[in-house]
């Protein structure tokens, strides 16, 4: 599964998450694939 498709099912679960909080949540998310991505992992987006 990609990213897009995560967060989309991460914001069907959580439909009460404002979108501040969203947002916030996509960038966690894009820290943590540049993170895994300095260390050699691969990511796919």
């Amino acid at each position: 599964m990609n990213h897009t498709k995560r967060i989309a099912e991460t914001a069907r679960r959580h439909r009460h998450l404002t979108r501040r909080l969203v947002k916030e949540a996509v960038e966690t998310y894009l820290e943590l694939l540049a993170e895994d991505n300095t260390k050699g992992e691969w990511v796919e987006l």
